[in-house]
């Protein structure tokens, strides 16, 4: 639902058009482990989409976020 792709090898992890249930306004993620490194996400519920928020990186990682149904037009890279 969340559309997280870990990439470890690669020390990405690649969110793809992330989802919430309709009764679900906002998530925090803590200390999610792609490889040797960790991530504290943020997604939230806008008007008309969902907003990822990369609050905190310990480590090497890319966090890609996708969410064009393509996977290119709407990328953010943090």
């Amino acid at each position: 639902m969340l559309g997280l792709t870990a990439e470890a090898f690669e020390r990405r992890l690649r969110i793809v058009r992330p989802m919430l249930p309709e009764y679900i306004d906002q998530l925090e993620v803590r200390r999610l482990r792609v490889g040797s490194a960790a991530a504290d996400l943020r997604f939230k519920r806008t008007s008309n989409e969902i907003v990822v928020d990369v609050l905190k990186i310990d480590g090497q990682l890319d966090v890609v976020v996708e969410t064009d149904q393509w996977g290119s037009a709407a990328e953010t890279i943090f």
